[in-house]
Order: C-alpha cells, then structure tokens, then sequence
C-alpha cells in the first residue's frame, strides 16, 4: 500500500487536519512557514495518538516498489509531510514523536549533518541515525524498572520507555 495513503489514512482516522503548505522540492530549502506548518502537523498528530509512540521513517527513492516517488512534489510523502526534509541522504532518517514523555517528545535521527538538520527543520533533539536502535531497544523496557543509572545515562531511551508506558506498548509506524 502507498505509505502516502497510509499516513493520510492513519491523519484522517486520527482527526488530523492536512494542511496544504508546498513543500520544497528534492534539495531545496525549508522556508520559514513550511517549519512552522511541519511543526503544527507534528504537534496535532502526537496530540491525537493518545498513547505510545509514533515512528516515522524515510524512505530512499531508490528502493524498487516504492510508487509514493512518482507522484513529483505531493506533500503527503510522511517523512517529508511531518519534517520538510527532502534533502539527498535523508532516505535513512527516522522521526519519533512521543507525546507522553517529558523532555524528549520529538526526536529525529539522521545519517546527515546533526546541526544542519537541527536548523532546517526546527527540531531541537537530532541524533545520528546510528543511536536510533540503540534508544528504541533501551525504550522497550518498562520505564519503572530502569535503575537510577540508567535514567541519568540514557535521558532518550528513558523518555521514550516514559512515552511507552508501563504496561502495553503502543508503537504507530508509517509501514
């Protein structure tokens, strides 16, 4: 199924209201407006998940059967839709929006340059991409059995296993 018509789905299902700001084209930049209309999409689509956490990955437009590429310039490309990154090389990034936690509630990681991405979407927590399986396997543990330690030295994963909750773990992928 086309990941565009997922995320529309899934937008839809949740009450998220789609607004048509253009988004840049491959490599251009992210203006002003389209950081703060991403920004809004993010903070209505955590607002409406209730509980657990959404995972949100990019996809590289070199991947066979991925038809959501021949459709040039459509907003509703996730990844792209909720950060406005459609740079070369961010194919790999992955965005994880945690409503319930507290410190850490949107966190983008990426295989780009940190702070550039950082200053073009306006997200304050980016990572590199090598600390995403790191984080998301430390998070599956249940938030009141992390020691002390652990809170301290891994204040991602600890924030994320805060958004999971205690008992049944909500994860929200775009695939």
């Amino acid at each position: 199924m086309n990941r565009s018509i997922v995320l529309w789905s899934l937008c839809t299902a949740l009450g998220v209201p789609v607004p048509l700001v253009a988004q840049p084209g491959a490599g251009a930049p992210i203006t002003a407006e389209q950081r703060a209309a991403t920004a809004a999409r993010r903070a209505t689509l955590a607002a409406r998940l209730g509980e657990g956490i959404a995972i949100i990955q990019a996809t590289d437009r070199s991947q066979a059967n991925l038809y959501e590429f021949m459709v040039p310039d459509t907003e509703h490309h996730d990844f792209v839709y909720l950060t406005g990154l459609d740079q070369p090389g961010a194919g790999d990034a992955v965005l994880v929006l945690n409503p319930r936690g507290a410190t850490y509630r949107e966190v983008l990681y990426t295989p780009g340059d940190v702070e550039r991405v950082k200053l073009a979407t306006g997200i304050a927590h980016v990572f590199p991409l090598t600390r995403f399986l790191e984080d998301l396997s430390s998070a599956l543990t249940d938030y009141r059995n992390l020691r002390i330690t652990q809170l301290r030295f891994k204040p991602v994963a600890s924030d994320l296993s805060r958004g999971l909750g205690d008992t049944t773990k909500v994860l929200w992928f775009n695939y």
